[in-house]
Formats: structure tokens, C-alpha cells, sequence
């Protein structure tokens, strides 16, 4: 089927091509009215076809509908049939209908009168009286609908032509409002028009979503026209409260995941939107294996902290003590990186190393786009093996001055050949922040597709059961409940990843023509010569492993009879008479690079090594290092822009993490928010200035409301003193740690989270300070 925008009567209408297997639209329900009702439409044939339909509720005459209107016919004329008392009624307009030209044609049905209008003039009348009290549901525009709410197979009625500004009253509408819509539509006013209403339609569609549970799952669309009300749905059902143009549903938990969608409208009716997917995981356990995380939430200082818990703190590089390079970021603050021109890095100089899988998430903005731009390397630059050894773990950052982000780790120990993932779809956008991830799974560390494993009762697919092999598993050949010689489930998949189908099948018939064939989406046939035939003794079970590449978020797998499709075999059931056992998908047993930007997957290649012992200890950010690991491997390889929120794994987080990963940057939402353990220590640090140093001792965690308050940072340098910590809390001090007098510190900045002073100035000074929560929290 195929619906086209065509000429119209006002702004678009639907171009209908009629003839057998023509095009037309199918209302499954509609507001009925038991007592009255009025249906105005403009239309226009291209070619008048014997009992065309224009509007019809009528279905195959077993089925009682309120009108029917459509040709007289083979005659050029329109007709309106209804079932008024229980018995069927036609009217037959007295004025042919010219094709090519734009006609408005009317029906209204009343307890005391049946009228037809044709161009605003009253064309032929009858009697009235009751409407069926439960007419057909369903509504064909431009085709006749069967009793089964679906097109009518064997009177099908298709129009010809264009129709344009439908619309269905709960009453009967008198002959001066029927002649007002006809003229004044002439003079090119829709019934919009004449209203003052423009009818609703949706410009931009609710955007799917995956979060982390605890986050509010918000919704939007966006309109043309003026809507009077709204109503949200998930999974089809109405939810309560939910009436508003923005769903916003706060802490979110594994059961608000599903299909949502909203029906919006007006006087002129209502439209429904599209659906979008939201998917609300679990990512309680997103810190398992975390061994870096550089938040960047520092507001001054030469210091980039570690918040993992192994304090593997940066060195700043190129930046000077009164740096302004801290700056709002993505998640709270980033630091900016001057490129080639400042020669800015951060120089992490041991941190633990990944020895199972790994991944690295940031996010980033690029100022310039600059061939060979380090977001994150543990590399450096092939000098001490002659050129060809590769020291490092892996590196990411840019691959050319055209934006691609890449990524790339070594084949081997020896480093002689990498592999590497690149975005050649989707180059960086200067200016714009991006969320990155790297992921390397290893062979041993496969993450198992969610809901991937089939119903092992096998009991939705309509087989009958049988005994056998470990006892649960069932009999396959039985036609569905369609007629087809096939079973089928939808798995869950993300695109561009490679899957394995695993299943065991056993032969149990006397007949020598049994086969089958699997196959994904109808399309991707597993096996790609022969189908399967297996051991002909009743007896032999055969393990099969097929794979495929999926293309989009999900995959339908498929078993398919191939054999004895006509006769019958074993049990009167046709085709394949044998067993299917342990059937399941997973991701492909091989270990895999794969590159993600903005929570999608961008590129993937196989690779089944990790150089688990790099000879390099440090990490450089925004710079690639040499082979010592204490300095810039070449100009070239500068970041030029920011970088947020990087963090490191000793594994492989799975495709709902990332996703979520994204969202959350996106909500101004780091893992420290999500995660209060990861916040900057998590214990109340009470820093004492004595003696004209800085020193810092731990107290006892206060907890001011619900918050842990985080570390003060305390910095000395050239005499100054520099207490930093995360914006939006208030500095105190006291002379006394146990003092019960402590006074906001005046000259501190809790929007910056900065305060300085002058230690030489400050002989005196024996203060303590700590932070706290700011009375309007």
C-alpha cells in the first residue's frame, strides 16, 4: 500500500491510486453516537470505478456499520448506504460526479430524517431512525472494510482520486452549516478555517531512550496547530496524569521501560504520535571494575583528581597557576586544552591497567579538528624498536582533520600490527560536545544478548510437546496458528554487532525429504547453500551454530519447513517431524573492538587480544606520549578543546550502559551524581592552615541532609593558599575543629568553589574550614 500527497482541495490531501492492491487508509476505531451523526468530505476522482468508496463503516453485510459512501454503482453518482432500524437504506444522489473536479459531499443521519448533500445542495432524502447500537469499529477511507475490521478481500472498493478534510460529527448538522462548509471551502476556507482551529499535527515525534533507573524519563513533541488536550500511553494503556504535551515521569525504575506514544487533538479531531522506545536499566553496578575516573570538576589548581579510588591523579602540563583553562563543561566543569599553539596535556603518571577487557568513556569538544588529536593514549611513539613497536594499550582520539574519531589497540604483545574502529560516518562537530566510548570485549568476557535465550518451553510457538533429550524441548512440525509451516521469536540486537543461533535438532521420521531452513528478518538466510538434513536413525542429535550481522535493534529468527510441505507425516503433522532443544542467540564468541558516539554504535572490528602488561605506565590526555611515557610523543597529536567525564574499566560495559552513559551527560548528570560513592571522597575532610601551610586532616563524615559533603581541596604555591571544591556549597571555617561557631568565610566564591589567600599576609591564621550545604538547599 502506498499513500501519496496530491493536489488539494485545502493545504494536502491523499492521492488514492485505487485498482487491485491500490492504496487506502484504515481508522481501526472512531467515536460512535448512538443517536445522530454528520460526515463531510472533498473529494475528487480521477476515474469514476464501479462502487468506489469514499468513506465506509460498513463491513462485508454481516457486519452493521453506520454509513457507507462510496459510488452508485457503475454510475457516475454518489450513494450513501446506513442501517437505520435494523434494515439496510440507500440514497442515491439525483447529479453525476465529474471527474477531475473538487466535490463536497455530506451525509447526515438523524432519528427522524436520512439526508445526503452534494455540494451544498440537499441531493436526496428517507427516513430515519435508530443506528446500530454496536456498529463495526473500524473506518476505510477510500476502501471498504470487512467484517474483521481489516480491507475487505473480496470487495475491496478502492477510490480513485484525492480526498481532503474528512470529518465526523456526533450529531446532525442543519442544511445552512452543511451549505457553509461547501461554499465557503470553494472560496478555499477548510473547516479549520471556518472554525478558528487549525487541526493538530505533529511536527517532531517522542525520541527513544535509554536511562539509568532513578532518572526522570521526559518526553516531548512538538506541534503545529492548537491542541485542547493530550493523553499519554505506554504500551497502549492510558497513563494516569499523564495530559500534558511533555511526559515527565521522575525516578524511573525497570518497569517504566516500554513503548510510549501520545494522542493529541482538538475540535477537528486527534492524531497519534509515534512511538519511542524507553528502556530504563540497571547501571547499579556501573562501577564494577571502574579503575579511572578524572570527573574534571575541579575549579583551579595544576591537579586533574582521580576519583576511582586508586588516586591516580594528573599532573597538569603547559598550564600555568593561575590558569582560567577550568571551565564549564558537559557535567559540571572540563579543562580546556590550547592544542598545538599552548601545548597543554595532562600527564596521569601510573594508574592500573586493564587485563580482561576494557573501555574509555568521555566526553569531548574539539575546537579544531587536528590530524592525530589525543583524547585519551596509553602509547607512544615507536622510537625504541625501530619504529615498529607499538609499547602502549590502545589510543583514541582523531584520525584525520576531517573529524573522525578512532581508536586503536595493539594485535599482539610484540605491537608489530594494531586494529583499529573508526566513525566515518559521523565526524566531530567543532564547538558541540560529543559522548565518546571504546569498548574491547574479549573473547571470555562475551556480554549475553538480554532476552536472548528462547522460550525454553517452546510453548508460544505452537509445537507440540514430546519427551526426549533432557525432557524439554517439544516436537517440531505442527503448522501455526496461521497456516505456516514456521516458527519465529524477536530477540533484541544492536545493529551492526555479530550474533550466533544456537540450536539442537533431531530427526524422528521415516520420510528421507526432511529439512528446514533458518533465516533472519526473512531476508538474511542463515544457511546459505543447503538447509538442513540430519541423521535419518531417530536417534542422533545435531548442534548447530549459525551466525548473522544485525542490521537494526532487533531480529526476528526464524525455523522454516522446506520438506513434505503437502502430505502429511508423522503425528498428521506436516513437513520437519523431529525435535528442536536449547535453543538461544548470543553476541559472536570472538573478542571485538567496537567505537560509539552519542550512544550509538559507529564501528566495530574483530580483535581477540589485549596487551594486558603495556610498557608505557602513564596515561597522556589531550596528548599523545612518547615511548617513556614522560612527554609529548609530536606537536601534532594536541587536543584543541575540551574534555569531560573520562572514565576508565577494567571491562567491557555493555550497549544499555553507554546509552545510559549518554543520557546522562545529556541531563547534565555525571557518575558521581548517579553514584555518591564516586563523589570527591566520602568522608567530611576538616583542612587546617598551620603555621602558614596548608594541611588536611580527616574527621568524621558529616552528613548535612541527604548529602555527603565532598573534599576540600588544599593547594600552596608561591604563598598562596587555594582551597577549591565542587560548586554550590558553602565554605565555613572555625579556630576550632569541635568549635560549634563556624561562620561563612567571607571572600569565598561557593558559585566558583575557590578561595584564596595570602599566607605572608596571614601570620595569625590558625583556621579550619569545612563545607556545607547553603541555607536555600
Amino acid at each position: 500500500m502506498a499513500l501519496h500527497s496530491g493536489s488539494r482541495q485545502f493545504g494536502n490531501a491523499v492521492d488514492f491510486d485505487g485498482g487491485a492492491g491500490g492504496s487506502y487508509a484504515r481508522v481501526a476505531d472512531f467515536e460512535k453516537s448512538p443517536k445522530a451523526v454528520t460526515v463531510s468530505a472533498w473529494v475528487r476522482a480521477r476515474t469514476i470505478v464501479a462502487n468506489a468508496s469514499i468513506l465506509r463503516n460498513d463491513g462485508d453485510h454481516s457486519a452493521l456499520g453506520q454509513f457507507s459512501i462510496g459510488v452508485h454503482g457503475a454510475s457516475p453518482r454518489i450513494a450513501n448506504t446506513v442501517t437505520i432500524n435494523g434494515f439496510e437504506q440507500q440514497l442515491v444522489s439525483d447529479t453525476d460526479l465529474d471527474p477531475e473536479t473538487w466535490t463536497h459531499v455530506a451525509v447526515v443521519i438523524a432519528e427522524n430524517r436520512h439526508y445526503l448533500f452534494q455540494d451544498g445542495k440537499l441531493v436526496a432524502s428517507g427516513q430515519g431512525g435508530s443506528l446500530p447500537n454496536n456498529p463495526l469499529a473500524a473506518l476505510g477511507i477510500g476502501a471498504r472494510m470487512g467484517d474483521d475490521g481489516q480491507i475487505s478481500v473480496s470487495t475491496p472498493q478502492l477510490w480513485d482520486g484525492q480526498i481532503d478534510d474528512v470529518a465526523i460529527w456526533s450529531r446532525a448538522l442543519n442544511s445552512l452549516e452543511i451549505l457553509s462548509i461547501s461554499v465557503k471551502g470553494q472560496d478555499g476556507m477548510s473547516l479549520g478555517d471556518l472554525l478558528g482551529v487549525l487541526p493538530v499535527h505533529i511536527t517532531r515525534q517522542p525520541e527513544d531512550k535509554v536511562l539509568p533507573s532513578g532518572m526522570p524519563i521526559e518526553l516531548t513533541i512538538e506541534l503545529e496547530g492548537q491542541a485542547t488536550f493530550f493523553q499519554w500511553y505506554k504500551n497502549g494503556q492510558p497513563i494516569p496524569g499523564q495530559v500534558n504535551a511533555n511526559l515527565l515521569i521522575g525516578d524511573s525504575t525497570a518497569g517504566n521501560s516500554g513503548l510510549y506514544s501520545v494522542v493529541v487533538g482538538n475540535a477537528l479531531g486527534a492524531v497519534t504520535s509515534g512511538y519511542a522506545q524507553v528502556d530504563v536499566v540497571d547501571i547499579s553496578q556501573v562501577t564494577t571494575d571502574l579503575i579511572g575516573y578524572w570527573p574534571f570538576n575541579e575549579s583551579s589548581g595544576m591537579k586533574l583528581h582521580d576519583y576511582s579510588g586508586f588516586n591516580s591523579d594528573g599532573d597538569l602540563i603547559g598550564y600555568s597557576a593561575q590558569s582560567t583553562s577550568w571551565v564549564t563543561g558537559k557535567v559540571g566543569n572540563a579543562l580546556h586544552f590550547g592544542g598545538i599553539i599552548d601545548q597543554q596535556y595532562v600527564l596521569v603518571p601510573a594508574y592500573p591497567k586493564a587485563d580482561r577487557a576494557l573501555t574509555l568513556s568521555a566526553w569531548v569538544k574539539a575546537e579544531s579538528l587536528d590530524y592525530d588529536a589525543t583524547i585519551v593514549k596509553n602509547w607512544g611513539d615507536g622510537t625504541t624498536l625501530s619504529g615498529a613497536d607499538v609499547l602502549g594499550q590502545f589510543q583514541l582520539g582523531l584520525a584525520s582533520t576531517t573529524g573522525q574519531v578512532s581508536g586503536r589497540m595493539p594485535l599482539s604483545d610484540a605491537g608489530i600490527a594494531t586494529a583499529g574502529v573508526q566513525n566515518s560516518a559521523a565526524a566531530l562537530v567543532p564547538g558541540e560536545w560529543t559522548h565518546i566510548a571504546m569498548v574491547y570485549t574479549s573473547p571470555d568476557n562475551q556480554n549475553s544478548v538480554t532476552n536472548g535465550q528462547f522460550d525454553s518451553s517452546l510453548s508460544s510457538w505452537k509445537i507440540e510437546g514430546s519427551v526426549g533429550h533432557d525432557g524439554s524441548f517439544a516436537r517440531f512440525g505442527l503448522l501455526d496458528a496461521s497456516g505456516n509451516n514456521s516458527i519465529s521469536q524477536t530477540i533484541p540486537t544492536v545493529s551492526g554487532e555479530t550474533y550466533a543461533v544456537r540450536f539442537d535438532y533431531r530427526d524422528d521420521s521415516i520420510f528421507s525429504n526432511q529439512s528446514m531452513i533458518v533465516s533472519v528478518d526473512g531476508l538474511k538466510n542463515l544457511l546459505t547453500s543447503d538447509p538442513i538434513v540430519t541423521s535419518l536413525n531417530g536417534v542422533d542429535w545435531v548442534t548447530y551454530t549459525l551466525e548473522f550481522k544485525a542490521d537494526s535493534s532487533s531480529a526476528i529468527i526464524k525455523f522454516t519447513d522446506t520438506s513434505d510441505t503437502s502430505g502429511l507425516t508423522n503425528l498428521g503433522s506436516k513437513g520437519v517431524d523431529g525435535f528442536l532443544d536449547n535453543v538461544g542467540v548470543t553476541l559472536k564468541a570472538n573478542g571485538s573492538l567496537r567505537l560509539y558516539q552519542n550512544g550509538q554504535l559507529v564501528s566495530s572490528t574483530p580483535l581477540s587480544h589485549l596487551k594486558d602488561n603495556p610498557l608505557i605506565n602513564s596515561l597522556g590526555i589531550g596528548v599523545r606520549l612518547n615511548d617513556m611515557g614522560n612527554g609529548p610523543s609530536w606537536d601534532m597529536s594536541y587536543w584543541h578543546g575540551e574534555i569531560d567525564e573520562l572514565t576508565l574499566w577494567n571491562r567491557s560495559i555493555t550497549f544499555n550502559e553507554v546509552s545510559a552513559l549518554y543520557y546522562m551527560g545529556n541531563n547534565s548528570t555525571g557518575l558521581s551524581d548517579l553514584v555518591p560513592a564516586l563523589a570527591p571522597q566520602s568522608l567530611e575532610w576538616v583542612a587546617p592552615v598551620v603555621d602558614s601551610k596548608a594541611h588536611r586532616t580527616p574527621q568524621p563524615m558529616a552528613n548535612d541532609g541527604i548529602y555527603s559533603l565532598p573534599e576540600i581541596r588544599v593547594e600552596e604555591s608561591n604563598g598562596i593558599v587555594t582551597l577549591s571544591w565542587p560548586s554550590g556549597f558553602q565554605l565555613l571555617s572555625s579556630e576550632s575543629p569541635v568549635s560549634q561557631d563556624w561562620q561563612p568565610v567571607d571572600g569565598a566564591d561557593s558559585d566558583a568553589g575557590v578561595y584564596r589567600f595570602d599566607t605572608a599576609k596571614s601570620d595569625t591564621i590558625h583556621q579550619f574550614f569545612k563545607l556545607s550545604l547553603p541555607p536555600n538547599r
